[in-house]
């Protein structure tokens, strides 16, 4: 298994996957949340 490509990115594009990435996990943990709230409430 060789060394993983990464590639070449501006500093906007940067920023703006960086921004994705949180947004993305943020949903995901909303998800989360509402699934377990969804069990505590027996909905």
């Amino acid at each position: 298994m060789g060394l993983p490509v990464i590639p070449e990115k501006t500093q906007p594009e940067a920023f703006t996957d960086l921004l994705e990435s949180i947004a993305l996990e943020e949903v995901g943990l909303a998800h989360l949340i509402n699934a377990e709230a969804e069990k505590v409430l027996g909905s």
